[in-house]
C-alpha cells in the first residue's frame, strides 16, 4: 500500500511525463497537433456559422408572417369600415400629387390596352390612389409609403369589394378628366385671380349652408374681363339661371364628373346644352350674376364658383375643388400633355 505521501508523489510524476510527452509530440510532429485544433475551431466555426443563417432565416420567415397578417388584418378592417364620405369630399391631396397621378393616369391610356390583351393582371393608377386614400384616411398630405408588394396584396383582396370599386370610379372620375385651369392667363401668362380654400364655409343666402365648392376671384373686380375655359372635355349638360349661382353651366366630364360653373356675366356664342367640348374650349365670360331673380348682379364681387360633383346611389355629391385647382394653376391654363 502506498502512503497518502507517496501517492501524491507518484502522481505528480504522472503529470510531470503527461506534460514532457505532450510537449515532445508538439515539438516532433507539430502537423498534427496543430492540425487537430485547427479542425476543432474550423468545427465550432461552422457550427456558428450554420446558427447565425438559421437565425437569420427563421427572423425572415417570421416577419413575412407577421407581415401577411397585418395585412389580412387591414384589408378585414377597410371591407368592414366602407366609406367615409365626409372625408372622402375634403379631396386631401397635395397639388404636386395630383400632378404625378395625371401624367400616370394618361401613360396608362396605350399600357393598359397592351396589357389586357396580354391577358395580365394589372393595377392602375385609380387602384393605387383609391388605396392610398384609404390607409392615410382619406388625407394623403402626410402618407405612408407601404411599398408596392403590400399595396399589390391589398388590392388583389380589395379589388373586387363594392365599397373599394365605388371610391376608385370616384377619383377616377374626378381626376381623368381634369386638364386646364378655368381662366384663362393674360398675354404675360399671368392669371390675374386669387382663389383659397373655402370648402365648408359658412353661407347664409338662401337659407344656413355650407360652400360646397371654390371660389375664384377677380383682382380687377370687373365682369365680362375674364374669359372662362372648360376644365374638361365632355357635354354640356346644364345652361341657363339659378338663383344661387346665377348664370352657369354644367359639364359632364368624359369620365362621368360634373363640373359647375356659376356667376357667369355671360355665354360663349351658340353654345347649348348637348354640345361636346374639348379642355380649353370657352365658356363665357366671369360676372357676378345670382342671388335673386334672373339678371340679378352686383350682390357680391366678380368671381367664377366652381364646383365638382360625382353620381352616387343616393344623388349629386360635391367634393371640394381647391387642391384640383391648385395642380391646374401650376400648367397656367394650358392643356397638361
Amino acid at each position: 500500500m502506498f502512503s497518502s505521501k507517496n501517492l501524491y508523489k507518484k502522481r505528480r510524476l504522472q503529470n510531470h511525463y503527461r506534460t514532457r510527452n505532450q510537449y515532445i509530440n508538439r515539438e516532433l510532429n507539430p502537423y498534427t497537433y496543430n492540425r487537430s485544433n485547427r479542425s476543432d475551431t474550423f468545427i465550432i466555426g461552422r457550427q456558428l456559422r450554420f446558427y447565425f443563417l438559421l437565425f437569420i432565416i427563421t427572423t425572415f420567415i417570421v416577419g413575412i408572417t407577421l407581415n401577411r397578417i397585418e395585412l389580412n388584418i387591414a384589408v378585414e378592417q377597410l371591407k368592414e369600415e366602407g366609406i367615409d364620405y365626409d372625408s372622402f369630399r375634403e379631396m386631401l391631396i397635395p397639388s404636386k400629387m395630383i400632378k404625378d397621378i395625371k401624367r400616370k393616369m394618361d401613360k396608362e391610356l396605350e399600357s393598359n390596352e397592351i396589357n389586357t390583351k396580354k391577358g395580365s393582371q394589372t393595377y392602375d393608377t385609380a387602384d393605387y390612389i383609391t388605396l392610398a386614400m384609404l390607409l392615410n384616411r382619406y388625407n394623403l398630405n402626410n402618407a405612408r409609403n407601404i411599398g408596392k408588394s403590400n399595396s399589390n396584396f391589398l388590392i388583389s383582396n380589395l379589388s373586387q369589394n363594392k365599397s373599394f370599386m365605388e371610391l376608385k370610379a370616384y377619383y377616377k372620375a374626378i381626376l381623368g378628366d381634369i386638364k386646364c385651369f378655368p381662366v384663362i392667363p393674360n398675354s404675360d401668362g399671368e392669371l390675374n385671380v386669387t382663389f383659397i380654400d373655402t370648402w365648408n364655409a359658412y353661407r347664409s343666402y338662401g337659407g344656413n349652408r355650407r360652400h360646397e365648392g371654390t371660389d375664384i376671384m377677380s383682382k380687377e373686380n370687373l365682369r365680362g374681363v375674364y374669359p372662362i375655359v372648360s376644365m374638361t372635355d365632355g357635354t354640356v349638360e346644364k345652361m341657363g339661371w339659378l338663383e344661387q349661382g346665377g348664370y352657369r353651366i354644367g359639364v359632364r366630364g368624359t369620365y362621368g364628373a360634373y363640373y359647375y360653373y356659376a356667376h357667369l356675366e355671360s355665354y360663349a356664342p351658340d353654345l347649348k346644352i348637348g354640345d361636346s367640348i374639348n379642355a380649353g374650349d370657352f365658356l363665357g365670360y366671369m360676372g357676378d350674376s345670382g342671388y335673386g331673380a334672373e339678371g340679378t348682379v352686383g350682390e357680391f364681387d366678380v368671381h367664377l364658383h366652381v364646383g365638382i360633383y360625382v353620381e352616387t346611389d343616393f344623388g349629386e355629391l360635391s367634393v371640394n375643388p381647391y387642391s384640383i385647382l391648385l395642380y391646374l394653376e401650376s400648367i397656367k391654363g394650358s392643356k397638361e400633355k
